[in-house]
């Protein structure tokens, strides 16, 4: 939320959480008219569209992770306010890979082995210093090319890219939510991989399905799940 006070030199703009109780002196208060005072609802970090693809990704900084979404963690869908909440930056995203449905209707993920950069683990803060690595070094690296995925190749698969700046927070319970237990049996693993931008490539995170959840999968063979 932000709060506002009218004053002759401008707008002071101050950041208030959300559900958070402000509290001004009296002494403070008399400063200003009644008329001076104006609250505008709305969280200032989950306020954003979708970035334009031709919008320059910002530098990795220590602290911000990037994270690819192709599922119920999508806006719009049902887990993304519950766990994406304070989200920096969105973008429309692209991976090489395949998009498989399960009978729930949960989507899982395949991307080939060549592509996998790190596995990830428990620790938040050594999955950023991971990204800022590959950051650092790599220039650039192949963008996929078909359009679509068949049984005998691998597509576009479709999603946003995430930003966050508190790893610490969003990701154990991003973990929980795919089953991603580092070191046992996981439903999901975490992934970094090259993920593409209008033809720019940065890597991220992702989740995808463990070999275990082969049966009994759909191909989605436009690469968005919906």
């Amino acid at each position: 939320m932000l709060f506002r006070l009218a004053e002759k030199r401008g707008w002071r703009e101050l950041s208030v959480l959300p559900m958070s109780m402000v509290v001004f002196r009296h002494e403070v208060l008399t400063k200003f008219s009644r008329e001076s005072l104006e609250f505008i609802v709305q969280e200032k970090r989950g306020k954003h569209h979708d970035r334009a693809c031709n919008e320059p990704l910002k530098e990795n900084t220590r602290g911000m992770l990037r994270l690819f979404v192709y599922g119920t963690l999508k806006r719009g869908f049902w887990n993304h306010d519950r766990f994406c909440r304070g989200v920096l930056d969105v973008r429309e995203a692209a991976v090489r890979g395949r998009l498989y449905e399960m009978h729930s209707s949960i989507p899982v993920l395949r991307v080939p082995d060549g592509y996998v950069l790190a596995h990830g683990n428990s620790d938040a803060l050594a999955d950023v210093a991971t990204q800022v690595r590959f950051s650092e070094h790599l220039a650039s690296y192949p963008e996929p090319t078909t359009k679509s995925a068949t049984a005998g190749d691998w597509g576009r698969v479709y999603g946003k890219l995430l930003t966050f700046d508190d790893p610490e927070t969003c990701l154990p319970a991003i973990d929980r939510l795919e089953g991603f237990r580092p070191g046992g049996p996981s439903l999901y693993r975490q992934l970094f991989v090259p993920i593409c931008i209008t033809g720019m490539v940065h890597p991220a995170w992702l989740f995808i399905g463990d070999s275990s959840l082969r049966p009994n999968l759909r191909l989605i063979y436009s690469g968005i799940w919906k």
